[in-house]
């Protein structure tokens, strides 16, 4: 096999914050935050098999994951995931 012959999947990430600040005194705020690590819950797969002896030539047979959620490409294999967080701020 030639060198790129066979170019693995793309790669798409959405991530997405919402905040919201509510006053309740004038020297009081309360803040409300949700955060969203692959907010489109899209697999992130791996690169196709190159060796041309398997039965699984060219076809795509695993996911890109990481360790710890969140450091790599939004978790393993590009699960959402969620965080919500309150906060008071004077």
């Amino acid at each position: 096999v030639n060198r790129d012959t066979l170019i693995g999947p793309g790669y798409f990430d959405l991530d997405g914050t919402l905040r919201r600040s509510f006053p309740i005194r004038e020297w009081l705020t309360f803040q409300l935050q949700a955060t969203a690590i692959g907010l489109t819950n899209s697999p992130h797969f791996g690169q196709p098999d190159v060796n041309l002896n398997d039965s699984t030539f060219g076809q795509l047979t695993s996911t890109v994951g990481g360790g710890n959620a969140g450091a790599n490409f939004g978790g393993t294999g590009g699960e959402r995931l969620l965080y919500v967080e309150g906060r008071f701020v004077f």
